[in-house]
């Protein structure tokens, strides 16, 4: 669905052949127009106000599990991670 995206597809045209909620197709539709911009600017620095707008619009999931996922227990060896995906490894 990103490269159909990418090269065009309307977020209707995929919602009608997907059945994906037309919401969750715009937020990748704005990803890929933010990649567009940021590839503009290969091999170059980043405006301040565009590297700002990448960070917010980064995925939730890579602050895992320091979101509210991570639910920090104290025992006798330390801060346990009890997250979804790092299961009893240390909290960072």
């Amino acid at each position: 669905m990103y490269e159909a995206l990418r090269k065009g597809a309307s977020v209707e045209t995929l919602h009608a052949r997907t059945h994906i909620k037309a919401w969750f197709i715009e937020q990748m539709r704005e990803l890929v127009a933010l990649e567009g911009t940021l590839l503009e600017h290969k091999g170059r620095e980043l405006p301040d106000a565009l590297l700002a707008q990448a960070k917010r619009r980064a995925s939730p999931i890579a602050t895992w599990p320091s979101s509210s996922m991570c639910r920090r227990s104290a025992s006798a060896s330390g801060a346990t991670c009890s997250g979804l995906s790092r299961l009893g490894t240390p909290c960072p």
